[in-house]
């Protein structure tokens, strides 16, 4: 069938396995072992998939570090030249090295730990003071506000807004549309709330910052 010719188009040396759960539950997880073609495949803690980082845990520890070790790269780069860059030539080039990869793919990746949001932050802070040719003691919401950008936590909900109203627009992704429950569906008459999203009670706070969540929540805040 189908399937057969899928997995006949596999590489044994490129395919990987990986277990995702809750670090609890990863760690206590005996080795999957998963064969293919007879050939035993190997079972890896993060793998890269476009340009994402991820992890098992889904604590994008991994990623925020690449994001953070490739933006430091950049902005030493530009570092070295800054004397000789006009303002705005350093705020365009500081654009166009920094911010798009603090940006990708955040609605993913965006329910990380607050540690890794700072993390962010700082590099962020420190592009924004590269680019304005600002000293320490110019405060951050200064040189925010001057260069138009918002902070890596507002970013990340702009982003994860557009998105989820992209998608209750055009009902393209289905995978994520279908995993939405109105409470017109669950109710026979009409009432205020039928556009708002029945939202699930979390079993924990893992399942509040996941992105149908969170983004259901300000849906419904905005209804």
């Amino acid at each position: 069938g189908s399937l057969d010719r899928d997995v006949q188009k596999l590489n044994n040396r490129k395919t990987k396995t990986m277990l995702v759960g809750t670090a609890k539950k990863t760690k206590k997880a005996p080795p999957m072992e998963l064969e293919l073609r007879g050939q035993p495949l190997e079972q890896c803690p993060t793998v890269k998939l476009l340009g994402l980082h991820i992890d098992q845990d889904l604590t994008w520890d991994n990623h925020t570090t690449h994001t953070v070790k490739k933006c430091n790269r950049s902005l030493a780069q530009v570092g070295r030249v800054k004397e000789l860059l006009p303002r705005r030539q350093r705020i365009a080039i500081v654009n166009a090295l920094i911010i798009p990869h603090i940006d990708y793919c955040c609605p993913v990746w965006g329910n990380t730990t607050q540690n890794n949001i700072r993390r962010l932050q700082v590099v962020q802070n420190r592009a924004a003071r590269l680019a304005l040719g600002c000293d320490r003691d110019t405060h951050v919401d200064t040189m925010l506000k001057t260069l138009g950008w918002l902070t890596i936590r507002d970013r990340i909900q702009q982003k994860s807004l557009a998105t989820f109203k992209r998608i209750m627009l055009t009902k393209q992704t289905t995978v994520l549309y279908n995993k939405i429950t109105f409470q017109s569906e669950t109710h026979r008459y009409q009432t205020r709330s039928a556009g708002m999203i029945r939202l699930p009670k979390p079993k924990s706070n893992s399942q509040k910052r996941r992105f149908l969540y969170r983004m259901a929540q300000e849906w419904n805040n905005t209804a």
